[in-house]
């Protein structure tokens, strides 16, 4: 411990917890509390099943100054193996303490889901350090949940209802509902926002009555819970699979394969073997997220007990403020997978170009015109090649996540009209585009998935860049903190200009347009509302959709 460091003590339900005060460059200081436990250790018995709460920590007070274990993974970045089952903590960022009778306004609060396929991440700062936004005055939460497995195993067969990586997200939201007010923040003004699979579960909390009551605003950044990858395929076959790769006879009965699989103690066996559940189809199309989210049976706990074209239509939703985003290149994020194969898509499995939701049979006569139809459309007469890359990177991002990002925000603008609904598509490319930069794809057209998130956090797990003023790069910073405090504090991201926003951003409005109209913010150098959302992309899917979608497939109904 540094002779500096200045420790300060509060006092929530559960008891007391110790953080530290912080100060950054510019003499702006907040307080963090680190690696708060906010449920039971999901250990033993309780394994797969939703998260405990717990009543009081185990010492008084408690070390809250440094993070804690995040869920057993593969760290996406480093390769390694780390983690912990016992990862159930969250960690509490506020730019004040102060103990005054009289203040009668208190801070928004910023609750951020991590994404990482529902399988690696954490809430960490060295990747989502609060330096960029807290700066804003607002409270900010991160937060760890189970992942792979232990999150998204789902077998109600045995017992295993599943997604216990969101009814962890839940607790969490409930945890800092009760006590976020003894950090300063507003527990009536809670602002839920995620990136990819986060973005996913913050979507699932929207859609959910148990979690809509812990707060009123929702930012979801490049993924949605219409998206192929955002609900688990034959969830039972995949738990079955598992205990059979892990030993368990294949006539093992279904209390049996659940006492095996919750008692399992070779936790790096089972994480090995988790990719080996994968379906030839999931293989085919690149869905490499065994366990994901996946639809429950009806219980008081249930999460998701129908698909989100059902969910969508519950009027209850009205009431929420949303933001949805994307960037201009999400495709790149893929494209690291398929460079083994690039051939493939020349000639030698040209089945991988067509979509996930079509359910169309490779026997159909129409497949071979499907296929044509989409490969003339972005790479017209050439193939697909190392010096030829931007068409292809188009390609996977409308069938990984525009075009169903598009449709789900006309499904939000049909089904609930007086929703208060904005839209953005991140196109900047600076020094701060991490994974573009990491991935080596600079000479590539756009920003990748996730190039926006290091604009409103500061990441030191790569490089500890040093944000000159007046940059591009800090102009962006600045536009976005402020944009995405202001959402959370008024539910509008420009509600007045400002020597930082000198412009407004329009509402997506109540156009419901087949063509690709859509009023959206442009995040680049310059930022302007736009129209015209990539339509000649969404009306070639509407058309082609139209022409060859089975209707009666599982992913068609999402």
């Amino acid at each position: 411990m540094s002779h500096e460091e200045v420790r300060i003590e509060v006092t929530v339900k559960q008891g007391a917890l110790v953080g530290v005060k912080n100060q950054l460059d510019n003499n702006f200081t907040y307080y963090s509390f680190k690696g708060i436990p906010y449920a039971k250790p999901p250990v033993g018995n309780l394994r797969f099943k939703p998260p405990q709460s717990l009543e009081k920590f185990n010492d008084n007070p408690i070390d809250c100054t440094k993070e804690r274990s995040p869920s057993f993974q593969t760290n996406m970045f480093t390769k390694e193996f780390e983690g912990s089952e016992d990862c159930l903590y969250l960690n509490i960022y506020t730019p004040s303490l102060e103990n005054n009778s009289n203040i009668k306004t208190f801070y928004p609060v910023m609750f951020w889901i991590h994404g990482g396929g529902f399988s690696s991440g954490s809430g960490n700062s060295d990747l989502y350090g609060p330096d960029y936004i807290i700066k804003e005055n607002i409270v900010l939460v991160t937060i760890n949940y189970r992942l792979g497995i232990f999150g998204f195993l789902s077998f109600p067969e045995g017992g295993i209802s599943g997604n216990a990586g969101l009814k962890d997200q839940q607790m969490a939201l409930k945890w800092i509902h009760e006590n976020i007010k003894n950090f300063n923040g507003d527990p009536n003004n809670i602002t839920l926002f995620g990136e990819s699979a986060g973005a996913v579960c913050v979507h699932y909390h929207c859609l959910t009555e148990t979690s809509r009551k812990y707060f009123r605003k929702a930012i979801i950044q490049s993924g949605t819970a219409k998206m192929h990858w955002a609900l688990q395929e034959d969830p039972s076959y995949k738990a079955r699979k598992l205990s059979e790769l892990l030993g368990l006879k294949k006539s093992a009965t279904d209390t049996e394969i659940s006492e095996f699989l919750t008692s399992y103690s070779d936790i790096k066996k089972m994480h090995q073997n988790m990719y080996n559940v994968l379906s030839q189809r999931e293989k085919k199309r690149d869905v490499m997220m065994p366990f994901r989210p996946s639809l429950e049976p009806y219980s008081a706990d249930a999460m998701i007990i129908c698909p989100f074209s059902n969910s969508i239509k519950d009027q209850n939703l009205q009431n929420l403020s949303i933001i949805f985003g994307c960037t201009s290149s999400e495709g790149m994020v893929i494209l690291e997978n398929e460079f083994p194969r690039l051939e493939k898509f020349n000639g030698s499995d040209y089945a991988r170009w067509v979509p996930y939701k079509f359910g169309i049979s490779e026997s159909d006569s129409r497949f071979s015109k499907i296929i044509n139809e989409i490969k003339t459309f972005y790479m017209k007469d050439s193939e697909v090649k190392m010096d030829n890359l931007n068409p292809f990177i188009n390609y996977l991002s409308d069938i990984h996540f525009i075009y169903e990002f598009y449709n789900t925000i006309q499904e939000h603008i049909k089904y609930q009209p007086s929703s208060n609904l904005y839209a953005y598509k991140f196109s900047f490319v600076g020094e701060l585009n991490l994974y573009k930069n990491l991935l080596g794809y600079k000479h590539l057209d756009g920003a990748a998935h996730a190039d926006e998130l290091f604009y409103i956090f500061k990441q030191t797990l790569f490089m500890n860049y040093d944000l000159k003023p007046e940059t591009r790069e800090d102009r962006i910073v600045q536009t976005m903190c402020r944009m995405w405090m202001n959402f959370a504090k008024y539910g509008n991201p420009t509600p007045s200009m400002s020597d930082v926003i000198d412009f407004k951003w329009d509402p997506v409005g109540e156009k419901n347009n087949e063509n690709g109209e859509l009023n959206f913010l442009e995040i680049n150098d310059r930022l302007e509302n736009q129209k015209y959302f990539w339509g000649d992309r969404i009306k070639f899917w509407k058309d082609m959709e139209s022409s060859y979608l089975v209707r009666d497939n599982t992913f068609s109904k999402l």
